[in-house]
């Protein structure tokens, strides 16, 4: 009796998950534009104080313009001092400024930074290569669980973890970091065109707090 032929089936390779995917599709969305606010019919009274907090909100963003546009040259002129002390002597985080009348400013510079789309990697690779991007930046992943989720969504994400529900579950956000090495190596290891070139790719410092004591 012949023997069948057997065909053996070519086996397929296993996926593989690509995490970055996962958590791209999970990436959370601009929220859409809410419509107009209705305008109310109010006493006289209330609109007199609707008023003069108008008119006191408009005095403090004119102070306000007024104290931004004096804060920015002031760290303009701060800025390459502070440098020029870190470079000479140590790293320092933030500084005095003494005044006219024998009082002081306390400039401080945080290490936080506005958030830096992951997009902008192959900007930040060609101002400074990639050794020091590897060296110097990290991928941060924030994932937090979305609003008002029921106690049996939670359930499910207990027992079936996958790839095809993850963004029902979470909302995530990707950022590219300077980590702690940036801090302190940006003044030595870095020039000021490779700075600017970082700044422009969406590397920015969150702005120094200036305090008056």
């Amino acid at each position: 009796m012949a023997k069948a032929n057997v065909v053996k089936m070519k086996e397929e390779p296993k996926k593989t998950t690509n995490v970055l995917d996962v958590l791209a599709k999970a990436r959370v969305s601009a929220p859409a534009k809410k419509s107009s606010s209705p305008v109310l019919a109010v006493p006289l009274k209330t609109k007199e104080q609707a008023q003069e907090i108008r008119e006191l909100k408009m005095k403090m963003d004119d102070l306000k313009a007024e104290l931004t546009v004096k804060e920015s040259d002031f760290l303009f002129a701060i800025t390459p001092l502070r440098k020029e002390y870190i470079l000479s002597r140590e790293y320092v985080s933030s500084v005095k400024v003494p005044t006219t009348d024998g009082l002081s400013l306390t400039v401080v510079w945080s290490h936080a930074y506005l958030n830096c789309p992951p997009d902008n990697a192959d900007q930040i690779v060609e101002a400074i290569g990639e050794d020091r991007y590897i060296k110097y930046f990290d991928i941060k992943n924030t994932i937090k669980v979305k609003d008002e989720l029921p106690i049996e969504k939670l359930e499910e994400l207990i027992n079936k973890v996958g790839t095809d529900v993850f963004a029902e579950f979470f909302d995530v956000e990707t950022n590219i970091r300077p980590n702690d090495r940036f801090k302190y190596d940006q003044f030595t290891d870095f020039t000021d065109e490779e700075l600017e070139q970082l700044e422009l790719a969406g590397v920015k410092q969150k702005k120094a707090a200036i305090k008056a004591k």
